[in-house]
């Protein structure tokens, strides 16, 4: 386990860390991330300060404290009336919460528990950890609300992931059970709503909020229904490569949206410190710092200033291919050798100077190919992104206009654009057609007054987590999730039913609409003339269906979709079961038709 010299507890923790292997003879167990930077921890507080003012002298339900040093700061910065300190790894790290056990006065209270174990939680409330806090009843109307007394965090940021029953981590089944315990009203919810802290690993917050839209969509807007979810602070984006594993946005879609980003914060006078800003914001603010769009700089334009900016020695890591990246470098360093041997070579005669040879010539020789190939194009998706958002504004019009005339004339053109359109998208292959539809989507999303994606509505950028802030070597984010107030005649099973119409509708979320509609079932895609808003410009709707991606569904469009399906009288009746979908995609059996 690496150290660092900066955070002298990484040090004692790589000891224990070793001393522990050697006692259980295991392979490397599972451990949680450790916040061991005091800095870090004072940076978000200040940063998220102002909100969390209305909890001072709180009670604070701390699961996984580890080492202490974010519950430390935190403890510090509300003074609450209580502290619990909830461990599932005491032989690890009782130690280091003995110290702030042992405080003058401490108002820290240890328990050992299985933090995985829902019931813990029960128990922690049955057994009168929390006599301060008042249990509600059916029927208090403080059930629906915010529990300002009560703050719980925690850490479910293990390295390796620990997966979790039914999900891939357990950070996953973890949020997924406490943000539906508080529209249910169980575990620490039973006094009401209550605020979340969370450290998790970066992989998992980007699941939970999408950074692009042709990511997952299923649990975040079910997610999205039950709570309002933020990233406070996170890592260096990783580097953007070929594959399923750099997918992401267009880069010069993210700097547009951090523009805007920008602009918001200015008007609530946040600002990120110079030192926590990711690279995607720290190009924005440099070049975009008095403008909320990029569009002057355009397609090449864009491109050429993050070259730019790497060969300033500025990285681009997660804005810029690793290829090109990889091409400047090699180009900086052929530079670089060519200065040198100019001062060493004996005054004369300049010859020309050869190609280079061997294996780097060669290599460079295909990164410029192939960047060169792949610029070509990016820009041709782009003019082709250009006159898709042409159609929906056009389509946009012929919704809104009150006269005939103009409607006809609009519609007229609308045809002959669509027809352009459709035959130079069949030109491309079938993955730049797939690269086309999603960035088409996410340049509409982000334009967009409606809340299509979560991430772009964001009130500010996270902070950035540098490396050796955590130990052991790891990619934590910290998520600030507040459930929202249950919708007035909207019980926990309408959740349910949301959830699981999700499932059919969101599993391939690049289906129009109406092919998502067929897979719930036979004819449903009769649905949509039951949904005004998805006709509606003003409520993100289209004219032309065949445009409009499931994707793209904004949750008050699902939540229709929902009612609708649950009013139609051709629905399968087994379909009543709030579970039905996810059964089916599991392959389970029903056992309860109710």
């Amino acid at each position: 386990m690496r150290t660092n010299e900066q955070f002298p507890i990484t040090e004692i923790l790589s000891r224990r860390f070793i001393e522990h292997m050697q006692l259980t003879a295991a392979r490397k167990p599972p451990f949680r991330s450790q916040i061991v930077s005091p800095q870090l921890c004072d940076d978000i507080l200040s940063y998220i300060g102002p909100s969390l003012q209305r909890h001072k002298g709180c009670d604070i339900l701390d699961i996984n404290p580890g080492v202490g040093t974010w519950s430390s700061k935190l403890h510090d910065f509300l003074q609450p009336r209580s502290h619990i300190l909830l461990e599932s790894q005491p032989e690890f790290y009782k130690p280091f919460l003995e110290e702030l056990l042992n405080q003058q006065g401490s108002k820290y209270k240890l328990i050992i528990d299985d933090t995985g174990d829902f019931s813990a939680y029960d128990r922690l409330i049955s057994d009168g950890h929390f006599p301060h806090q008042t249990r509600l009843h059916p029927g208090d109307p403080r059930l629906d609300q915010l529990n300002n007394a009560l703050l719980v965090t925690g850490s479910f940021a293990y390295d390796p992931v620990m997966p979790g029953l039914g999900f891939s981590s357990m950070a996953r089944q973890v949020i997924s059970r406490f943000t539906k315990s508080a529209w249910s009203n169980e575990l620490f919810h039973a006094y009401g709503h209550v605020r979340m802290l969370l450290w998790v690993n970066a992989e998992d917050s980007d699941f939970l909020l999408p950074k692009a839209i042709a990511q997952p969509q299923k649990f975040p807007m079910g997610l999205q229904k039950i709570c309002n979810t933020s990233i406070i602070a996170s890592p260096r984006s990783l580097p953007r490569v070929p594959g399923r594993q750099g997918a992401g946005r267009d880069f010069r879609t993210e700097l547009e949206g951090s523009a805007q980003v920008l602009a918001a914060m200015r008007q609530a006078g946040l600002e990120v410190p110079v030192y926590r800003r990711d690279n995607l914001h720290a190009f924005a603010h440099k070049f975009f710092g008095k403008s909320t769009a990029n569009g002057d700089l355009g397609v090449q334009g864009s491109l050429d200033s993050l070259i730019e900016m790497e060969c300033q020695g500025i990285s681009t890591q997660g804005l810029l291919p690793e290829m090109v990246r990889e091409r400047v470098a090699m180009e900086d360093e052929i530079a670089k050798g060519a200065r040198e041997e100019f001062k060493t070579k004996p005054k004369g005669p300049t010859k020309q100077r050869k190609p280079m040879l061997g294996p780097d010539g060669k290599r460079l020789a295909y990164l410029r190919a192939q960047t060169k190939n792949l610029q070509h194009k990016r820009e041709k998706r782009n003019a082709l992104v250009d006159k898709a958002e042409e159609i929906y504004r056009m389509e946009c019009f012929v919704l809104n206009t009150k006269s005939e005339v103009k409607k006809q004339e609009a519609q007229a053109k609308l045809d002959v654009l669509n027809a352009e359109y459709e035959r130079e998208k069949s030109a491309l292959t079938r993955s730049e057609q797939v690269l086309l539809d999603a960035e088409c989507d996410d340049r509409l999303a982000l334009r967009s007054p409606i809340l299509r994606l979560k991430w772009d509505k964001r009130p500010f950028e996270p902070l950035l987590i540098h490396d050796g802030e955590v130990w052991p070597a790891g990619r934590p984010s910290l998520l600030d999730i507040t459930p929202e107030p249950r919708p007035e005649g909207e019980s926990f099973r309408d959740v349910e039913y949301f959830q699981d119409f999700l499932i059919p509708i969101l599993a391939n979320g690049s289906l129009t609409v109406s092919q998502a509609l067929g897979s719930v079932a036979p004819g449903a895609s009769q649905l949509i003339e039951k949904v005004p808003a998805l006709r509606d410009p003003a409520k993100g709707g289209r004219l032309n269906m065949d445009h409009f991606r499931a994707r793209m569904l904004t949750r008050e469009m699902l939540d229709s979709l929902v009612k609708a399906y649950r009013e139609w009288p051709f629905r399968p009746p087994e379909t009543d079961h709030p579970k039905y979908f996810q059964a089916m995609s599991t392959g389970q059996l029903l056992s309860d038709k109710k």
